[in-house]
């Protein structure tokens, strides 16, 4: 049988606040979630020339196989929750306080709008603002389709980076419109790292070995990196629920959530199959160098 997602541990939320930021709908129908092999190779050995490292840390790896997924329609914020939006939450007892961070307390010190900059919280808290308001965090199937539309592109405005789009630090939300989803949501990629609902696993189909504990009880987290190739929108990370991670969020109303293995319409599994064993091989050119000691060196 299939399991929703899990549901938060702590007792949930009562719908008491509102927060009347704009949605964009994200209308009911399949999209390709996830990356295919050739884009997975492809990607991994641009990651390498570029960044100058080993392929095998490329941050790719956990997006294959790609992924036929249904989805209902939904409504997503166009933007991240702010810094301003949650200080109602905090103000109602509802949310914890934010304690900004060295480098945060710099930026919002010296901005001219602070309360337009993503909050940057726990995944508990990024769960009770949106039950607070209405609503609840994304599904990661909710979050990628949201960011690309159904044709599996790249990032949000097609197939070729384009640092223009983005913000490459922490900014207000929504000042990069020309970076906006297909169906309109800003800041998909850039900004802040966001929350999902679901907690880290494998795809189905994968063929990778299974996680450890620690990682498949961490929550996934989306659009984390604002840099060139590692910005690609299906790429996952992952964070803990626990005081240490932190990371903004924008909540989503529609139906219940589904589990992703439910929605998952067609996929290609990924089989490693063993190399053919080797073929005869003719030794009448080669000399036998028998077992024993030799000497070695100067």
């Amino acid at each position: 049988p299939v399991s929703a997602s899990p549901s938060p541990t702590f007792t949930p939320v009562p719908a008491t606040g509102s927060d009347g930021v704009p949605m964009v709908e994200v209308p009911a129908g399949e999209f390709l979630m996830g990356l295919t092999v050739d884009q997975f190779i492809t990607l991994s050995h641009q990651w390498s020339r570029q960044v100058s490292k080993d392929p095998a840390y490329a941050p790719f790896g956990d997006e294959v196989p790609r992924l036929t997924v249904w989805l209902d329609t939904f409504s997503i914020d166009q933007v991240e929750v702010t810094l301003g939006r949650y200080r109602a939450c905090v103000e109602a007892v509802v949310c914890a306080p934010i304690e900004l961070r060295g480098y945060e307390r710099t930026v919002i010190s010296e901005a001219t709008r602070p309360d337009d900059y993503p909050a940057i919280v726990g995944w508990e808290d990024a769960l009770r603002y949106c039950q607070w308001v209405g609503k609840r965090l994304p599904t990661e199937a909710e979050w990628e389709k949201a960011a690309r539309g159904t044709d599996g592109r790249l990032f949000p405005w097609g197939d070729e980076w384009d640092a223009g789009r983005v913000s490459r630090d922490w900014s207000p939300v929504g000042e990069y419109p020309s970076g906006a989803s297909p169906y309109g949501a800003l800041d998909m990629v850039g900004n802040a790292p966001e929350w999902t609902l679901d907690s880290y696993r494998r795809y189905p189909g994968s063929a990778a070995e299974p996680l450890a504990p620690a990682s498949a009880r961490s929550k996934v987290i989306r659009g984390a990196r604002p840099f060139g190739l590692e910005a690609v929108v299906a790429v996952r990370d992952t964070g803990a629920t626990g005081g240490f991670s932190r990371a903004g969020f924008r909540c989503v109303r529609g139906g219940e959530p589904v589990d992703l293995a439910a929605a998952v319409v067609d996929y290609r599994p990924l089989v490693l199959t063993p190399p053919p064993p080797p073929a005869e091989v003719d030794l009448s050119g080669m000399v036998e160098i028998p077992a024993g000691e030799f000497i070695m060196g100067t």
